[in-house]
This record gives C-alpha cells, structure tokens and sequence, in this order.
C-alpha cells in the first residue's frame, strides 16, 4: 500500500506557504488517497483566488518512491485580479441600488472569492431574489482587471417565506415572551 510522503509547494511566498502547510489535510504515513490530493490542490486555488489571485494556476505532481509517494504542487499564483465594473443585468421589480448596497466588492478592490460568496448570500438574504450568478469577466487585454456582471432571478411577486423549528425546552422561550 502506497503511503503519503511528503508535500511540497513551489512557487508561493514564505509566508503563504507556512499557512497553507498548517491547514493540510494530508499527513505524512496515512494512505495516499487521491480524492485528498486533490482536494488539497483544490484549496491552494481557492486559497489564492482568496487572496485575489483567481486566475492562479496549481500543477499537480506525484512522485513514487517504493511505498512512499511526494505530493508536489507548483503555483503560479498570477497577478492580482482588480474590479472594473459592476453591471447589473435588468431588473423588473428592484431597484439597482438594493443590488448595490449588498454587493461587498466594489471596482478599484480587489476580487476576492470570499467577497463573491459573501456578496451572493447577502443578495440571497434580502429575499428578492431565487438565483443569483456574480460572473467575474476577464476582457483579452491582458490587464488583470474583471468586469463583474450579475445575474439576478427576481422572486415572484406575493412570494412568503416562513420556517419551523424543533424546542427541547419550550419553558425558556416561554419566560422570553412573560
């Protein structure tokens, strides 16, 4: 049985390194699995598209020795991506303000894959809408600049949300409510 070695990362600074070793799934002895190789190569991308770097390229090694394999990922983290411009497809009901006001990127920032999730959650919250796609555009110019463009599917109108829950202790929440 093939076992894994070591891991090592080219390509990234001290610094970024140290962190991504730290929060590795993989430990050196247990049984090389692939689906946790490249699950590790799946989190340095999203680590650097984090980071600003979306457009960051993540090669794959794997070097057997015996019963023992070295895992190595050679990064090419790319330039730093900036937000040119926000365009907002039509919308029918809502204003492009509300849009605005929850969007957490803004052009001149940096594109950051957590402020796209966040962004799309916060979009998603206000209840107005059932789809939401934030697509970063990258024009051929070679600049590293996105343009963001955002696909809303706005709710029905006279669309009502409503949820249950589960009390182990209905006592307390009765006392909230006295």
């Amino acid at each position: 049985r093939v076992r894994f070695g070591s891991l090592r990362l080219r390509g990234l600074s001290a610094s970024w390194e140290e962190e991504l070793r730290e929060r590795s799934a993989l430990s050196p002895g247990e049984p090389l699995s692939f689906p946790k190789v490249l699950a590790e190569r799946d989190r340095v991308a999203g680590y650097l598209a984090d980071r600003g770097h979306p457009l960051g390229r993540t090669d794959l090694t794997v070097a057997y020795s015996g019963d023992s394999a070295q895992v190595r990922l050679d990064v090419d983290p790319g330039p730093a991506v900036r937000v040119d411009s926000i365009r907002i497809d039509p919308l029918k009901r809502t204003q492009e303000e509300v849009v605005r006001r929850e969007l957490t990127l803004k052009p001149g920032g940096l594109l950051l894959g957590r402020r796209v999730l966040e962004s799309r959650q916060r979009l998603l919250d206000t209840g107005l809408f059932q789809r939401v796609r934030i697509v970063p555009e990258f024009a051929d110019s070679g600049r590293p600049e996105a343009d963001l463009r955002i696909l809303l599917e706005e709710r029905k109108s006279g669309w009502y949300g409503a949820g249950a829950g589960l009390l182990r202790e209905p006592q307390k929440i009765a006392r909230i409510f006295q």
